[in-house]
């Protein structure tokens, strides 16, 4: 895991401490706008780090058709994924029949050629489930890669603001703090 502070934050008192402290406290930043101060970074190629995981299985039937089973199971147990859309792309224009949808809410994107398997959130309630769907095609590799977006309120990381305090006198300020997770690329080949 990295962290990189914004521009105007001491690196010094971060790197020892992790002390988030103005480089130069003449300047500041603006007063009632939220600015981010801290952003970290996760990049594994280890599946037993994520918090998806996803197995796409497309089945030539034989007679230029194809079924194709996705399954999913969240593996991370504190986290909750929120506003979850896989992306599975079909190679063609015409619509999947859907066969099975155990969760979520599955439709077809004309436009793209994908098919969307969305989801407002995966938790504890729908850690696992399937999709399963009939298209034409000739080739598996038009199922892939599939791509995966979300966002999580619960990071790889329990990083939290024990305080803020003025530089002037050294009093308490309010301040507001939020974690959010929200992968840059996140695909399955």
């Amino acid at each position: 895991m990295t962290f990189q502070t914004h521009p105007k934050i001491a690196k010094g008192p971060f790197d020892e401490s992790q002390m988030l402290t103005l480089k130069d406290q003449r300047k500041g930043f603006p007063v009632g706008r939220g600015v981010g101060v801290l952003r970290w970074s996760f990049a594994t190629s280890e599946e037993s780090a994520l918090p998806l995981s996803i197995n796409c299985w497309p089945e030539d039937t034989g007679d230029g058709n194809f079924t194709v089973s996705i399954e999913y199971e969240r593996q991370k147990g504190d986290m909750t994924l929120m506003n979850v859309e896989l992306v599975i792309p079909t190679g063609g224009e015409d619509s999947p029949e859907i066969l099975d949808c155990s969760s979520g809410q599955a439709t077809f994107n004309r436009v793209t050629g994908d098919m969307l398997w969305q989801f407002d959130a995966i938790d504890d309630s729908n850690a696992t489930g399937t999709l399963e769907f009939s298209c034409p095609g000739t080739d598996d590799d038009a199922f892939f890669p599939l791509s995966v977006r979300f966002r999580s309120e619960n990071p790889y990381c329990a990083i939290s603001i024990s305080a803020a305090t003025s530089l002037d006198d050294d009093s308490p300020l309010h301040f507001e703090f939020s974690r959010l997770v929200q992968p840059d690329s996140y695909t399955v080949q």
